[in-house]
Formats: structure tokens, C-alpha cells, sequence
């Protein structure tokens, strides 16, 4: 149920559970953090694909300030690099669910937190402009708030994308497949 008026501060509820309340933003922490791991991996990617040391590496990518740049620039990266058809099978799909659930990032990161009514805990209301953004994204079209066990598995999404971003950095760490040597004519026996 929406408030009256979205953008007015909400009016706190005489009884605040305690450990509803500490539940809730212990999930907003967890959320985050997985997200700091997720902009580490982005980061060893970029330093990766450009062959940079890390000194090198962190002083371009870190001081591009937010999430959605930074990835804009692995992506350029990425595109310097390699051929269209090598990122459609490998980054893309990926590049693809970073983006959608950034979106949710987005509102856990910048959204206020509330009390929410009927006494279901704690909440993230979602602004009307974001909703039509994250339904492409699978979110229910009539999704007002995100509430504890929404963070739940958004961090599980999460980790599930760090793993994803593990692997493919590992494979821009892999040498490439060693190719057969060379036939040598003169020391084959005629």
C-alpha cells in the first residue's frame, strides 16, 4: 500500500520492532557489500583486458565515480579488444544481467528506507519512473517497495553474478591454447 504523498517523510509507527528494523538493513549491508565485490571483479577484468599493472589499473578505473560508468568502461575495454562475436557468447549475456540487477543496486544504494504499514517491517519504496525500468527486468508490475525478503535474493542474484564475473576474468587470465609446434622438415628422418 502507497503512501499518500511518495515524496513526504513517513510518519514513524509508535512501535518499532527492533529486530525487524536491524534485519532489514543488515540485508541492505549484504546487499552492498556483495556489490563491492562485484565492482572488485569489474576492476581486475578492466586491469586484465588492458594488460595494466594494478597501479595502473586502479588509477583509471577507480577514479570514474560511479557503478554504471565504470562499467561502461570495462565494456569499452572489453570491445578494444575483442571481436563482437567472441563478447556475444561470453560477456554479453553477462553485461546484460549486471545491468538489470544494477537497477535494483541503484535503489537499495540511493532509495530511503521506511516503516512500512500493516505492520510488514521495513522497506525501500520504489519510485513510479523505476518500476516501468525494473518490470523489464522481471519485477511484478505491482511492486511498490522492496521488503526483506526481496534483499534476500537480490543478494543471492549477486552472488551468483560475483561467481560469473570470478570465471570470466579467470578465463582473461588463462594463456591461450597452445598451438601444435612447428613441423621441423630438416630433422624428420626421410
Amino acid at each position: 500500500m502507497a503512501r499518500e504523498d511518495p515524496h513526504s517523510e513517513p510518519t514513524p509507527s509508535a512501535s518499532v520492532d527492533e529486530d525487524a528494523r536491524r534485519n532489514f538493513f543488515y540485508g541492505i549491508g549484504r546487499c552492498i557489500d556483495r556489490w563491492a565485490y562485484v565492482d572488485r571483479q569489474l576492476y581486475l577484468v578492466f586491469r586484465l583486458v588492458l594488460k595494466l599493472d594494478p597501479t595502473q589499473a586502479s588509477l583509471l578505473f577507480y577514479r570514474v565515480p560511479t557503478f554504471g560508468q565504470r562499467l561502461n568502461l570495462v565494456e569499452d575495454a572489453l570491445r578494444a579488444v575483442f571481436d563482437r562475436k567472441e563478447l556475444e557468447k561470453t560477456w554479453i549475456p553477462l553485461a546484460y544481467k549486471i545491468r538489470g540487477l544494477s537497477l535494483i543496486r541503484h535503489i537499495f544504494a540511493h532509495h530511503p528506507v521506511e516503516q512500512l504499514t500493516n505492520a510488514r517491517g521495513y522497506g525501500i519504496y520504489i519510485e513510479p519512473f523505476l518500476r516501468t525500468q525494473l518490470r523489464k527486468n522481471g519485477l511484478p508490475a505491482d511492486k511498490e517497495e522492496f521488503e526483506i525478503g526481496d534483499l534476500k535474493q537480490h543478494s543471492h542474484a549477486i552472488a551468483e553474478l560475483q561467481m560469473a564475473l570470478v570465471e570470466f576474468s579467470r578465463s582473461l587470465n588463462r594463456p591461450p591454447p597452445a598451438a601444435a609446434p612447428p613441423r621441423n622438415p630438416i630433422s624428420q628422418k626421410e
